[in-house]
């Protein structure tokens, strides 16, 4: 039998006060999970950051990897040794500071020669030279050569003479063809010429030489290479490469003085005051509204012709076919007839003409139907009077001409047409022949293709011209026929 003992016990109740039962046992509150503490970084810092975890890794620097210094490293032995530079023309020897071969093949003449010829090697340089690894930069450009003759029958200039083009060659193979360094280097002066101070005539004889500018100088240079590059092949330019041809080409186009108007519209631009650059970015600024005018323009004169087309034929709708049967005539009266139906009832118009009354929903005859519009018509009139048509009014050719009133008398084509449509209709005959003489006569008497203001008068007028054109050269035709009889018939007589 259970106790009171028992059931404090299974209910986790704590005994009596003076009682010997033992309280239940309580849970213990879990310990806080303490994290691995961060070294290398100060408490109030860390103190900041709070139960947050810190936003970057921070890692203790006295715990990084550091590389272990080895004892048997040896560093790099250099040598102060000589060299040679194959761009210098002088053989001149030079020495710089590099580093000794690798260890094996230090060892490799160690071992074959022995400790006392290494120790004779470093006691004296090594006189043996390696070649300079900075020579292939120094790029030499090829200057035309000639001789004597080649000279005098294609390089010849009546202002340039021989002496000065080879003192131009020489500084463009001096200064690598750099031509703001040429032209400040360029001080030519012939053998007839001094350069004496004392000479009081230096002054003058130095004013005599012709003042050469940058492209004068380029000029003269791409016109000895050109030449040059054609004497060089036996063919002449039919023998180069397509990387030949391009240069020559670059050679021979070379202007100077369109390179001069360049260059003077270039520093012209430069020399501009505000008031040009503003008056110029105000012109731009209009030339830019005008083309986005003229673009929008062009989208309604678009959308205009568009809609003056002329309206396509219901047959060649797909979707409406014109009905070409009594049945398919009896469904589309039905349809239209069901479609009145749904419509609010109003006095309208049925299919067969008659007017179909909203209040009886019956037809009218077309009389009745005619004797409403002429009621409607004539509203001024005595009610029960009979209607009269009013004749139209006629005007007079000098009225018609004045309102622009005209009379088709050719057939007329559903849609818009235009007076420069039936000029240029005017011009085509049948034949390709009979229109090019059409066009020949209409040049000799000037009269211009596009007619300038095509009214009424001016196409009557023009089309009396073409008819008048083609009676001339039917009347031309005959005459050509009637002349080759007769001279046909006079040859067999």
């Amino acid at each position: 039998m259970a106790t009171s003992k028992d059931v404090r016990d299974i209910m986790g109740m704590a005994a009596q006060p003076g009682g010997a039962a033992v309280a239940a046992t309580k849970k213990k509150a879990p310990k806080p999970v303490i994290g691995k503490k961060i070294t290398g970084i100060s408490r109030e810092i860390l103190a900041l950051h709070g139960d947050r975890p810190p936003p970057v890794a921070i890692v203790d620097s006295s715990k990084a990897y550091r590389k272990r210094f080895k004892r048997d490293f040896k560093p790099s032995h250099w040598e102060h040794a000589e060299f040679d530079n194959s761009a210098r023309p002088d053989g001149l020897l030079l020495r710089h500071w590099r580093k000794q071969p690798i260890q094996a093949q230090r060892d490799k003449a160690n071992d074959e020669n022995g400790d006392a010829m290494d120790v004779d090697s470093e006691a004296q340089p090594n006189p043996t030279t390696t070649p300079y690894e900075f020579a292939k930069y120094n790029v030499q450009i090829d200057v035309p050569t000639y001789t004597d003759e080649q000279y005098n029958a294609y390089l010849q200039d009546k202002d340039w003479s021989r002496e000065e083009t080879d003192y131009l060659l020489d500084l463009v193979k001096e200064y690598y063809q750099k031509w703001p360094v040429i032209i400040d280097r360029y001080e030519w002066q012939s053998s007839n010429q001094t350069s004496n101070p004392a000479d009081p005539t230096a002054v003058a004889k130095l004013s005599d030489a012709k003042a050469r500018d940058l492209e004068a100088l380029k000029a003269r240079y791409y016109f000895v290479s050109a030449k040059c590059m054609e004497f060089t092949f036996i063919n002449g330019v039919a023998d180069m490469n397509a990387e030949e041809f391009a240069l020559h080409e670059q050679y021979t186009k070379f202007k100077p003085e369109t390179e001069r108007q360049r260059k003077n519209l270039a520093w012209q631009l430069c020399r501009r005051n505000p008031d040009d650059v503003k008056e110029e970015e105000y012109l731009l600024s209009e030339l830019q509204r005008i083309m986005i005018s003229a673009q929008k323009f062009e989208i309604e004169r678009a959308e205009l012709r568009q809609r003056l087309e002329i309206v396509p034929s219901p047959q060649n709708s797909k979707d409406r076919p014109i009905p070409s049967t009594s049945g398919e005539l009896h469904a589309l009266w039905q349809q239209l007839a069901q479609l009145d139906k749904s419509r609010k009832p109003r006095a309208r118009i049925s299919i067969d003409g008659s007017l179909q009354s909203p209040a009886t929903g019956g037809l009218q005859t077309p009389a009745s139907a005619g004797g409403h519009r002429d009621s409607i018509s004539g509203s001024n009139q005595k009610r029960g009077s009979t209607s009269q048509q009013v004749p139209a009014r006629l005007l007079n050719p000098r009225d018609e001409l004045r309102f622009g009133v005209s009379t088709p008398t050719e057939r007329t084509v559903s849609g818009v047409t235009f007076r420069t449509d039936k000029v240029l209709k005017l011009r085509q005959a049948k034949s390709q022949i009979q229109t090019q003489k059409i066009i020949q006569a209409l040049t000799h008497l000037e009269i211009p293709d596009m007619l300038p203001l095509p009214t009424t008068r001016v196409v009557q007028a023009y089309e009396g011209l073409i008819q008048k054109i083609n009676v001339l050269l039917d009347a031309r035709k005959v005459l050509a026929k009637e002349q080759t009889e007769l001279q046909t018939a006079l040859a067999v007589k």
